[in-house]
């Protein structure tokens, strides 16, 4: 009887503390929340590629395993992207398209460092994954991927030969793999 005793009393104050905090959280102002016909507006970071899906005509991704080439194929308005390499396999235009999209996409977390003197800091010297954009009035764009930035928040990239070093999350490094599977039907 001593110990039901004493594990309600225990399971009560837990539950009156618990019930406190939440009470405590409920009546507390959230700074986060602004009214948002005063507050200025939400800077939203910039694609790195400023181009539309109908000014591309190819995507090379290189890293040190391979080298993939995504050519767009234009037709009386059409684009339909095929990637000579897996021309004998069953790839998926909508995983293709997908994935042309997350390139056009790709924006930074942040600026780490306007003027990088020591690329090697942040693992972007030498021969690293790449994924080079081409426009259809030649121009050419060159995302390099650097190393992963401490605490696994993302990896380091530059533009071209810039010494602007940006840091991009997790989610766009994995574009730089290469992996052709990610193109092929799943059956």
């Amino acid at each position: 009887m001593k110990k039901q005793t004493q594990s309600l009393i225990i399971c009560s104050t837990i539950l009156a503390l618990l019930v406190s905090i939440l009470i405590l959280l409920i009546s507390m102002p959230n700074s986060e929340i602004t009214d948002t016909s005063t507050s200025e507006s939400v800077s939203v970071p910039e694609a790195f590629i400023s181009k539309k899906i109908e000014d591309i005509s190819k995507i090379q991704i290189k890293n040190l395993e391979n080298e993939v080439n995504i050519i767009a194929n234009k037709n009386e308005g059409n684009i339909e992207f095929t990637i000579p390499e897996l021309a004998s396999k069953n790839v998926s235009k909508t995983n293709v398209e997908d994935f042309v999209k997350e390139i056009l996409n790709m924006s930074p977390i942040q600026v780490v460092q306007e003027n990088a003197d020591d690329l090697s800091t942040y693992g972007l010297n030498g021969d690293v994954p790449s994924i080079s954009v081409f426009d259809d009035s030649g121009g050419k764009v060159v995302l390099k991927l650097g190393a992963e930035a401490p605490l696994s928040i993302g990896n380091y990239l530059r533009i071209n030969d810039e010494h602007k070093v940006y840091l991009i999350s997790p989610f766009y490094a994995e574009l730089f793999k290469g992996d052709t599977e990610r193109f092929l039907n799943k059956q």
